[in-house]
């Protein structure tokens, strides 16, 4: 869970209530910090939340898709490492 969520969004947002959506990891390689991103739904529009060392921040279209082109890029290398090994 991103740390102080409902105060991020009061002081981004300017409102008390929001729903969250959905939660799921944001791997860092080499990195045990900043570990979830949440979607939430403000006022019928969503945006994605994590944090950038403790502090939260809103995560935009791209910064997610670099995040899941480097997923991509270590899962193929995991997987020709496993088809390589005896």
């Amino acid at each position: 869970m991103i740390y102080q969520l409902a105060a991020f969004v009061k002081k981004q947002f300017g409102v008390d209530t929001y729903a969250i959506v959905e939660e799921f990891p944001m791997l860092h390689a080499g990195w045990e910090c900043d570990e979830s991103v949440v979607v939430i739904a403000v006022q019928g529009k969503k945006y994605a939340i994590g944090s950038m060392h403790g502090s939260p921040c809103i995560l935009d279209k791209a910064a997610l898709l670099d995040k899941a082109s480097e997923y991509k890029n270590v899962l193929q290398r995991t997987l020709n490492a496993a088809e390589s090994v005896d």
